[in-house]
């Protein structure tokens, strides 16, 4: 039996949640995550352990970095991986989360765009667009489908 294995991400942006609690699940079969992957993330075969998952967006400066690891540290979360301003960490339930109300999350996300590179404009453009652009754009297409076929159905008549 194969001592890694590879799982798909919902795409953090759409379902950062939802990936938490799926390897929280994998942890609990003795499958943790050692990596991200293109997509997904990579897992090593373990002992069963039951540890929550969280991410963290931030742009890190090389001297900023060991301060930023030992603050989780401290705080009891486990530094997994990091890919890019993604950091990845995990802990045993109890833990404190890192995030504990929505003013804190949405403060963050204003950060991240404010300050944010490359990579978190890409994240937060995708974000705005596949939950507020499309659905609109969506929307006004039908809205104009439907009153053009009935202007059409009432000129046929």
């Amino acid at each position: 039996m194969s001592k890694t294995k590879y799982i798909t991400s919902g795409g953090l942006a759409f379902s950062e949640y939802e990936d938490m609690d799926k390897l929280r699940r994998y942890s609990l079969k003795g499958w943790h995550v050692s990596d991200f992957s293109f997509m997904g993330y990579t897992l090593e075969k373990g002992e069963n352990k039951d540890y929550i998952y969280t991410i963290d967006y931030r742009s890190l400066h090389a001297d900023e970095q060991d301060e930023y690891f030992d603050f989780f540290f401290n705080s009891g979360w486990s530094h997994v991986s990091s890919s890019a301003d993604i950091h990845l960490f995990r802990a045993r339930p109890g833990t404190k989360p890192i995030y504990t109300d929505p003013d804190t999350t949405i403060t963050i996300i204003i950060l991240l765009f404010v300050r944010g590179t490359g990579t978190t404009v890409k994240i937060l453009t995708s974000m705005v667009i596949g939950g507020i652009v499309f659905p609109t754009v969506v929307w006004i297409v039908m809205t104009l489908y439907h009153k053009i076929r009935r202007k059409h159905e009432y000129t046929n008549i």
